[in-house]
């Protein structure tokens, strides 16, 4: 397995992180966003699922049974038993994007590429501006090797949010892909210049002043180092100076420092 080949099962499994498990203590829903059981999926008040008379309240009381069920399910592993639960909740909730974003993941489990897709997309058409469901089709995309799709997906993503490092780091995997290497540098240079904080450098150097001024003077030395990595600033080369001339007495690497800081 290549190293890229590996990192793409990561970039994909970092676009499903939220979907196939519940982001709280208990269950997600597609009405529910709190530690408690799904509240309902909003069935259409006359939606009749081919079965004599029922109404809307045993509607809701399938849908969130068969949800649960699902999500039990999946717990101990049995990710088909899962799938068939989600697709009959999908009959009291045809029009939920989560349900049909949990199922694309599932199928994604069970390497039915073609049925993830299929959910994923249609998820998608109900709720086109969800980031998330962008990046599981995106990601879904890069995996069976559709590049161009997914690169589309990104970029749109990008156009929305410039700093949204997830689509540059995925896009410039995507570049990679297809060998495009300079876009590929381009996009994963951007990724980090999103991902580093402006005030890191000056971070490194109250860490290494504080050495300094517990007498760890080796430890401070480093820090100050991963300062100037970041921003060359003269204060911390001044700081240095004095380290290597008045504790180390190295006069040789002071000097240099002294130089570098006037």
């Amino acid at each position: 397995m290549t190293r890229m080949t590996t990192f793409l099962k990561l970039a994909l499994a970092m676009s499903f992180y939220g979907c196939a498990s519940p982001s709280h203590q208990f269950f997600d829903s597609a009405m529910n966003d709190k530690n408690r059981a799904p509240a309902s999926f909003a069935i259409p008040e006359a939606f009749d699922p081919g079965v004599t008379t029922i109404d809307s309240l045993h509607n809701r009381a399938e849908a969130d049974f068969l949800f649960l069920k699902s999500e039990m399910e999946l717990s101990v592993g049995c990710n088909c038993e899962a799938i068939e639960l989600l697709r009959s909740a999908l009959v009291y909730d045809p029009e939920s994007p989560t349900l049909m974003q949990k199922l694309s993941v599932e199928y994604y489990k069970t390497a039915k590429l073609s049925d993830a897709i299929f959910w994923a997309e249609k998820a998608k058409t109900f709720a086109p501006e969800r980031r998330d469901l962008n990046l599981l089709v995106a990601g879904l995309y890069t995996a069976t090797k559709s590049f161009t799709k997914a690169e589309e997906l990104y970029k749109n993503l990008i156009k929305k949010d410039d700093e949204d490092t997830e689509a540059l780091l995925y896009l410039g995997a995507v570049y990679t892909e297809q060998k495009n290497y300079p876009k590929a540098i381009e996009y994963f240079n951007k990724t980090l210049s999103e991902s580093i904080s402006p005030n890191v450098a000056e971070y490194y150097a109250l860490i290494g002043d504080s050495n300094q001024k517990n007498n760890q003077l080796r430890a401070s030395l480093a820090a100050y180092q991963k300062s100037l990595f970041y921003e060359s600033k003269p204060l911390t080369l001044y700081s240095m100076a004095v380290i290597y001339d008045q504790n180390l007495k190295d006069s040789k690497t002071a000097l240099n420092y002294y130089k570098r800081y006037i």
